[in-house]
């Protein structure tokens, strides 16, 4: 009896810090963004960015026109940082969505990009081949939170297309799908936007990549 005691007071106090740990997670937010320059070569000063955690945690973004947008709680316990971005800073290429997974060490960036809300024109003909609105954090339910586009396309016919895609991330990154759910409708995460449950990100207009 004294043997499995002892085992007790041993045991109790670390399964409390563990919840102790889990709490701090749950709460983690943004809560400051700060700017620096960065000298590149044969390129001069950039701007870049770093984010602030609420756990005291500092973490540079790896991107150019970085802009944090949030962080996510999935699923599985994990967090991720929504940001908006682009890989190079003298080229062609818009703004897109990325997820970087947030933990020990530097970011962990996906590879995968996703359009940015707002409507986009053929970088030939100028005319408007797609839109899209983007919606994030508890938008479907209430297993962690996503990231929801609604997207209308021109197809290579010149007809307009409708679809609904969700990207649930995870601690060893994202998963992308379709959404088939009829409950998964527009009208049902406005709903959840005036919960104050969910998010729309504020579109802006581009043009396609040449």
């Amino acid at each position: 009896m004294r043997l499995i005691q002892a085992a007790s007071l041993i045991v109790i106090p670390v399964f409390s810090s563990i919840f102790l740990f889990a709490a701090e997670l749950k709460e983690l937010k943004i809560t400051a963004v700060e700017s620096y320059k960065d000298k590149i070569e044969h390129i001069g000063e950039v701007d870049r960015t770093t984010v602030v955690l609420s756990n005291g945690q500092r973490r540079h973004i790896p991107l150019f026109r970085a802009k944090p947008i949030a962080v996510l709680r999935s699923a599985d316990g994990s967090h991720s940082l929504l940001v908006e971005g682009a890989d190079c800073v003298m080229c062609d290429e818009p703004t897109t969505i990325r997820f970087f997974s947030l933990g020990p060490g530097e970011l962990k960036i996906s590879d995968r990009r996703y359009p940015y809300p707002g409507t986009q024109r053929d970088f030939r003909t100028h005319k408007q081949v797609t839109q899209t609105r983007v919606f994030y954090g508890r938008c479907i339910g209430n297993q962690g939170d996503i990231v929801v586009w609604f997207e209308e396309r021109v197809g290579n016919d010149g007809q307009w297309r409708k679809v609904k895609s969700i990207v649930r991330p995870f601690r060893n990154g994202e998963t992308l799908t379709t959404i088939k759910d009829p409950g998964a409708s527009l009208v049902s995460i406005l709903r959840n936007v005036g919960r104050g449950l969910c998010k729309e990100m504020a579109g802006v207009d581009g043009v396609t990549e040449p």
